[in-house]
């Protein structure tokens, strides 16, 4: 059981420039190989310098693959919620294992698929 944290530092309403933070410069760069095709495939992009500078302008968020991205250079599980039906429950759209041994982190996506918004599910 989940519940909604509505603290905006909880949020993960995160820019999308969150990558060119130093301390997760290293960690991309290594990671690049592996996401370069995910990257393509969602925003046609195939360098990591370029997809960094796509990141940084404003008003670009982090869309699911970023929250994917994130959660294994942090040595997370990533499960993603949406609210479905007339009842509104939970369901699990998607869960990304990165290893048994570490923690899940988990979201809840509202709105359109092309813009929603993502925010921190806490267990209860």
């Amino acid at each position: 059981m989940f519940v909604y944290s509505s603290n905006t530092a909880d949020s993960v309403y995160a820019k999308r420039s969150l990558i060119q933070l130093p301390q997760l410069d290293v960690a991309f760069e290594s990671a690049w190989p592996e996401v370069k095709s995910f990257v393509l495939a969602e925003w046609n992009i195939t360098r990591a310098d370029r997809y960094a500078e796509f990141m940084g302008n404003e008003g670009t968020f982090a869309s699911e693959l970023e929250c994917i991205v994130a959660a294994k250079l942090n040595q997370l599980n990533l499960a993603i919620y949406r609210r479905i039906g007339p009842n509104a429950q939970l369901q699990r759209i998607l869960y990304s294992h990165f290893s048994s041994r570490v923690k899940t982190g988990n979201l809840l996506f509202s709105g359109r698929n092309d813009y929603g918004h993502y925010d921190v599910l806490l267990p209860t």
